[in-house]
């Protein structure tokens, strides 16, 4: 006997016996049948550890075995495997696995930031094509936050209603448009507005009602961007909201329009400005809504601050960022870094413009739609940070816009004790237009300020001074601002 397996004229059962009319071996039987439910005879079919494969784009699978430990932190967003592979990955450092483009299934429909020891799951459906069927974080958390997960936006006002200064024209450098969105620009020529426009995306592209978003409108261009030269416009999360996704995987969310298409950058970095990570997205049609996602497992080096009083996270897109800012994509690095070397120059022309809306930053590796909370709460929310009050041009004396009640101190004195709509986040710095375009109103008529100050001011309140030129009869007054000037103050407690 041979010790094959057949069927033939000696062993017509289809038992091991001579070669005569069976087959040489298991691999020569094209369609091999059980009969029924395999016995093992008490031992078991085992996996087999293939070596070690490195990260890359694509990431190479291996046929030395079924179970492999990833190494390099390599991004990727497909793999190279033949159809009908069932196999294992454990990795060994952060890297990002995107989601889509008919290539890599993952789970939610979000993209998988690995950490060392997370453990996935995957099956080919076809050459190249791969579903991953489960993903196991080391730490046992879920990859996508169930509905009992932190879903709030730590973005306050990504629907853009509050520019509380209103639209700026010819914006300085590291002043805000949008209430808690600084804008800076260094070096060249450029000079943009910053505008609340009625231009958002539509319900059914984003399953959110939107009125407004922000808008960067370039009116003269950045012909040339030099080394040191970068236009950006950053957001502040507070360092005790911060504390809530410190080291954790967090998303970002928004919806981008741009004149120019290409590619784009945004970041995320530290209050101290020495750790930074740097991420590119593609405008791929002119003047066209569209949407980018971006998961990022935040930085467990360098300094990061959690307490009210500091910042706690940078986040910031990029108009143009010249060669001094500009950083590798998808790491952590200590530099300050806005943009890649891919980024356009999205300045080079006066007919530019971007916007943005719906900005959203969750805990987690997924977004959801968007969370817009109701009006009221922004208010209350911005109020926090910021108090603007404003009359601009009109007719008359004095507006209702006021300060109410006012004493006289002296017969040139008038204070008045305001408390502020909501406790600010800091106490404020205030400041106000010139004191002549201030009234302080009795039974004798209007009487512009001469000088004004501010005294006692807190998280909770302020007394507003006001001196007169003239004396007065003691009549009980108020502080108001004179409609026929463009006459407002400001508390201010931002970053």
């Amino acid at each position: 006997m041979s010790g094959i397996i057949g069927k033939n004229s000696d062993r017509s059962s289809g038992v091991i016996g001579t070669a005569s009319g069976g087959i040489a071996s298991l691999a020569a039987d094209s369609s091999p049948q059980l009969g029924g439910f395999l016995d093992a005879a008490g031992n078991y079919i085992q996996m087999e550890k293939g070596g070690d494969i490195a990260s890359a784009s694509p990431t190479v699978i291996d046929t030395d075995g079924d179970f492999f430990a990833v190494t390099g932190t390599t991004n990727f967003s497909a793999f190279t495997v033949a159809a009908d592979r069932h196999f294992f990955l454990e990795f060994g450092g952060a890297l990002t696995m995107t989601h889509g483009n008919g290539t890599l299934d993952l789970p939610g429909g979000a993209n998988i930031t690995t950490a060392a020891s997370d453990v996935g799951e995957f099956f080919s459906t076809a050459a190249n094509v791969v579903t991953c069927v489960n993903y196991t974080k080391r730490d046992g958390t879920a990859i996508v936050a169930g509905a009992s997960g932190d879903l709030r936006n730590f973005i306050i006002d990504g629907d853009f209603t509050q520019f509380p200064e209103g639209n700026i024209t010819a914006i300085a450098n590291s002043a805000y448009g949008a209430a808690l969105w600084e804008n800076f620009d260094v070096g060249g020529e450029l000079v943009h507005d910053v505008d609340q426009l009625s231009d958002a995306p539509t319900v059914g592209e984003s399953s959110h009602s939107s009125t407004y978003s922000m808008s960067i409108d370039i009116t003269t261009a950045e012909s040339a961007v030099a080394a040191g030269d970068f236009q950006v416009i950053e957001y502040k999360v507070t360092g005790s909201d911060f504390a809530h996704l410190n080291q954790q995987q967090v998303t970002l969310s928004f919806w981008h329009k741009h004149t120019k298409t290409g590619t784009f950058c945004g970041y995320f970095m530290n209050s101290a400005e020495d750790r930074s990570y740097v991420y590119e997205y593609t405008q791929s049609s002119t003047n066209t809504w569209e949407k980018h996602t971006e998961t990022v497992t935040l930085d467990t080096s360098g300094t990061w601050l959690l307490t009210e009083a500091d910042i706690g996270l940078r986040v910031g897109f990029c108009m143009y960022g010249g060669s001094t800012f500009q950083g590798t994509a998808d790491s952590w690095e200590g530099a300050k870094d806005y943009c890649t070397s891919n980024q356009v120059a999205g300045a080079d022309d006066a007919a530019n413009f971007c916007k943005f809306s719906q900005v959203g930053l969750y805990l987690g590796s997924s977004a959801p739609t968007f969370l817009g909370e109701p009006i009221s709460t922004v208010q209350d929310q911005v109020a926090y940070y910021i108090v603007h009050h404003d009359v601009s041009g009109g007719t008359g004396a004095e507006s209702d816009n006021g300060f109410y009640p006012g004493h006289w101190v002296s017969t040139t004195r008038v204070d008045v004790h305001y408390t502020y709509p909501e406790e600010m986040r800091k106490a404020p710095t205030i400041t106000s237009t010139a004191a002549a375009t201030w009234d302080c109103p009795d039974s004798g008529g209007a009487k512009n300020a001469s000088a004004i100050s501010f005294l006692g001011i807190s998280e909770r309140k302020v007394r507003i001074r006001l001196n007169t030129p003239t004396g007065v009869t003691y009549d009980p007054t108020s502080l108001k601002m004179d409609i026929g000037d463009t006459t407002n103050i400001t508390f201010d407690a931002r970053h």
